[in-house]
């Protein structure tokens, strides 16, 4: 059975990303080493506000300076990442996660 494609919402536009969606029990390691290797776009659920955000990040060593070092993951719930379009750290937990998308050209379209 193949899952729809998840519905993300961006500037009060309704857009699908391509692909299946990532399974909601995706383990940390899973997500850190697709940000090790590359752009994602991450969706999750802010658990501030219960608001869906959308977040461009990698730690990719090409946008992750030598910060990376002094920002150690102190909780194991919580990823620290480099925001590509704020140019600077973000987090999310874990378990808010609900889709990823490799960043591409044809993801921006």
């Amino acid at each position: 059975m193949a899952l729809a494609a998840p519905l993300i919402t961006v500037y009060s536009q309704v857009r699908v990303l391509p692909g299946p969606l990532v399974s909601d029990k995706m383990k940390p390691e899973e997500i850190i080493e697709r940000l090790l290797a590359g752009v994602w776009i991450v969706l999750f659920r802010k658990v501030s506000d219960d608001s869906i955000r959308e977040m461009k990040c990698s730690l990719l060593k090409e946008y992750v300076n030598s910060d990376l070092q002094r920002k150690a993951i102190d909780k194991q719930e919580v990823l620290p990442v480099w925001d590509i379009d704020k140019n600077a750290w973000r987090s999310f937990r874990f378990d808010s996660v609900i889709d990823m998308q490799e960043f591409s050209e044809e993801t921006v379209e």
